[in-house]
């Protein structure tokens, strides 16, 4: 008897959490709402990057991304302004954040990468 309340337990716990889980995976994608919540955190300005690349008309042709050296190093405007010097006239970005990984190094990118629409 004792046996089959916890198989019966056990089954309710499995069901709720499969429940649980099929519900959250429903839930809409919502890219910008991900991007800003980092707005409290040392990422902050991923919501900036975010508004940039599908917000802003502006066009993007070079994109640095990085980690913070990276961002300390390149000065986007200054290599916006070296290569008009040389000939080419490059809208230049420098997407680097503080403290990431790869993974959002790829994340970054892949948006920077889809195709524009502005509204």
């Amino acid at each position: 008897m004792r046996r089959l309340d916890w198989t019966r337990t056990g089954l309710a716990i499995l069901a709720t959490v499969v429940l649980a889980g099929a519900a959250a995976a429903a839930l809409p994608d919502n890219p910008y709402q991900r991007f800003s919540t980092l707005e409290n955190t040392i990422q902050k300005r991923a919501r900036w990057i975010y508004e940039r690349i599908h917000y802003d008309p502006a066009p993007i042709d070079v994109v640095v991304v990085g980690h913070s050296r990276s961002g300390a190093a390149v000065d986007s405007r200054l290599l916006q302004s070296d290569l008009a010097t040389l000939g080419r006239k490059l809208n230049t970005v420098n997407f680097s954040l503080a403290e990431n990984g790869r993974d959002l190094h790829w994340v970054i990118l892949q948006e920077a990468l889809k195709p524009r629409r502005h509204r």
